[in-house]
């Protein structure tokens, strides 16, 4: 973290944080007439850390926070806002040709899912799908987990 400059740690926060934010900003003002559902992502690294990721993972706690913030200053005009919270999905950031991550570093990281295996994105949208649907009605301000039981 010593190492890392402050343009670096702003473009983390720009990115993953205020860029949420400003989606949000438009959101609202489109949905407090009407209602409707807001799903913010953040990751597993917003209710935990992760050494070498300190921005990262102060962006995702943040919007977790922002999420609970909003969702108690915006349910009375039914609008509901909730955060995935998704854990380590098989997309080419993780698993692909250009990612950070090689094949033993994957064998290790399956050994800490209590799955022992990335997540397919196709789960992650259900809870999205689920959260957007009517069947969520009375959710607002939480983060819910996809993560194959890696935080578990």
């Amino acid at each position: 973290m010593e190492n890392q400059t402050l343009a670096q740690w702003r473009n983390v926060l720009d990115v993953n944080l205020t860029g949420v934010f400003n989606c949000m900003v438009h959101e609202l003002r489109a949905m407090k007439q009407h209602g409707g559902s807001i799903i913010n992502t953040a990751s597993i690294m917003g209710l935990q850390g992760l050494a070498g990721a300190a921005a990262y993972s102060a962006a995702k706690h943040a919007v977790i926070g922002l999420t609970r913030s909003a969702a108690l200053e915006y349910g009375k005009y039914g609008v509901r806002i909730n955060t995935l919270c998704p854990g380590f999905v098989e997309t080419p950031m993780i698993a692909g040709a250009d990612s950070d991550f090689d094949p033993q570093t994957l064998a290790v990281l399956h050994k800490t899912i209590a799955q022992r295996r990335l997540g397919d994105p196709c789960e992650q949208a259900q809870m999205v799908l689920w959260l957007a649907s009517a069947q969520s009605s009375y959710a607002t301000g939480g983060h819910f987990v996809v993560d194959g039981g890696a935080t578990a």
